[in-house]
């Protein structure tokens, strides 16, 4: 038997290992200029093909170059602070965006619009999409805007009872396999309050204080 003859009885595992083999040993510029011209799904399924790829395609500088040069709706980046991880997630979502909603399409009809009223010192935060995190005074309280009857699905999370009004407030969340995390702060006059967020099935119950700053003293100098 021939060497012609014995790649013909290679089983389709020993050709195509052979063939990811040598896609492993491509040097990494090399393999940035491939990325260029894959999709983020393509390079995600990438990732999975083998551990060594995996590795290669950790490195964040691909998905900060793929995160450059897609024309999706994303948030202002990339950060030298992000992640590979965190790019890749945000890259997903609005490509799966993208695909339903491409920008060549007209606007969605607004099939119907809810409004509620508050005070003009009232400052809030969306926490993943769904709960409005409204404070007003020195009380945080939460609203479901999945509701039908927005106003009555308010619940109280915070009341500080000192009468400090909160200024801002801030929320972030993250959504995975162990169930919601989510955090707030909350801005007063002279701290701030980094507080958690605590789920109960799966809706904002209360928060739990994380970390209070020592109160900021404003002096003059000389």
């Amino acid at each position: 038997m021939d060497h012609h003859d014995r790649q013909l009885t290679l089983s389709p595992d020993d050709f195509w290992g052979r063939k990811l083999a040598c896609l492993e040993g491509i040097p990494l510029d090399i393999l940035h200029l491939f990325a260029d011209h894959l999709s983020v799904q393509d390079l995600v399924a990438l990732s999975t093909a083998s551990q060594s790829l995996r590795y290669l395609l950790s490195d964040p500088g691909v998905w900060r170059k793929c995160y450059t040069r897609t024309g999706f709706l994303l948030p202002p980046g990339p950060h030298d602070w992000q992640s590979a991880s965190y790019l890749v997630d945000v890259l997903l979502r609005a490509e799966k965006l993208y695909s339903v909603w491409p920008s060549s399409s007209s606007c969605p009809e607004i099939l119907h619009t809810r409004s509620m009223s508050f005070g003009c010192d009232v400052t809030f935060s969306v926490l993943l999409g769904r709960w409005l995190l409204v404070a007003e005074g020195s009380t945080l309280v939460c609203y479901d805007s999945r509701r039908s009857d927005i106003p009555n699905s308010v619940k109280t999370l915070f009341d500080d009872g000192a009468n400090r009004p909160i200024l801002r407030v801030f929320s972030v969340g993250s959504v995975g396999e162990d169930g919601v995390l989510a955090f707030a702060v909350l801005l007063f006059n002279d701290s701030f309050t980094i507080a958690k967020i605590l789920m109960d099935q799966g809706e904002p119950s209360t928060i739990q204080t994380v970390l209070t700053s020592k109160p900021i003293i404003v002096g003059r100098l000389g």
